[in-house]
């Protein structure tokens, strides 16, 4: 393009979109016709959603999106009909997390902690958004923000001390919520040197620092795995990395 365009209404941010494409876009309707038509399109990098299709497309085409029956129809395309799939927005998610056994955290370790709701309870998570996980536990330990999916089972604690820290069943760690940042970064195992150093010592800081350092501290855990098998059904993954003085 002959100058930059920044576009917004895509979350809190604009973007740049100096970059544009003309698509053919081919619909299947529900009847096996398709509906076929051709617009201009703009790329913008890391966008969550891969598509977004405007006001400035489905008005011209004559698009009329029917939520009850789930369905648009294509009024320009011989009125063909494409279903559509619509979910309601999850509740507001707010979990307690804590500790599902009581574990010993030698000095200068990391270790998977595995965690569950209050009083013993399934966290029973939604599975159509991600989460945050922002830390409250007060031992002498470090537990990093962690971005997650309904599948989280454990949480990372370090101890950075010299000498054993024990944390009791049942100890709250943290809170689990709906995850609305606009972005992220993508934290790959070749960044991991960047998260070598151990901690300093947790402080009360905004879960957007606590979850920078989450991120680096899991792309540094990756890199110590070790994933060892004696059969096809018989996989154990070890969990724990030795840090260094």
């Amino acid at each position: 393009m002959s100058s930059p365009m920044e576009v917004r209404g895509i979350g809190l941010t604009s973007h740049s979109a100096n970059k544009y494409a003309r698509v053919d876009f081919y619909l299947p309707g529900k009847d096996g016709r398709t509906a076929y038509f051709q617009w201009e399109v703009h790329l913008v990098e890391n966008l969550k959603a891969n598509l977004l299709m405007g006001i400035d497309i489905i008005s011209p085409e004559q698009i009329h999106i029917n939520t009850s029956r789930e369905v648009a129809m294509v009024r320009l395309c011989d009125n063909i009909e494409l279903a559509l799939s619509i979910q309601t927005r999850s509740a507001n998610v707010q979990r307690t997390v804590f500790s599902q056994k009581g574990t010993r955290i030698p000095a200068h370790t990391r270790k998977a902690l595995p965690i569950h709701g209050a009083k013993g309870t399934s966290l029973s998570l939604p599975q159509d958004c991600d989460l945050l996980f922002e830390p409250s536990v007060k031992q002498k330990v470090s537990v990093f923000a962690h971005i997650v999916n309904h599948c989280m089972e454990a949480i990372y604690v370090q101890n950075d001390s010299d000498s054993d820290v024990v944390l009791p069943q049942n100890t709250r760690i943290g809170n689990l919520v709906e995850y609305k940042a606009d972005g992220c970064f993508l934290a790959s195992v070749s960044d991991s040197e960047i998260a070598l150093k151990p901690a300093k010592k947790l402080r009360t800081t905004g879960w957007i620092r606590r979850a920078w350092k989450g991120i680096l501290a899991a792309a540094a855990t990756t890199a110590a795995y070790r994933i060892t098998t004696d059969g096809p059904n018989n996989i154990t993954t070890h969990l724990e990395s030795k840090l260094s003085n």
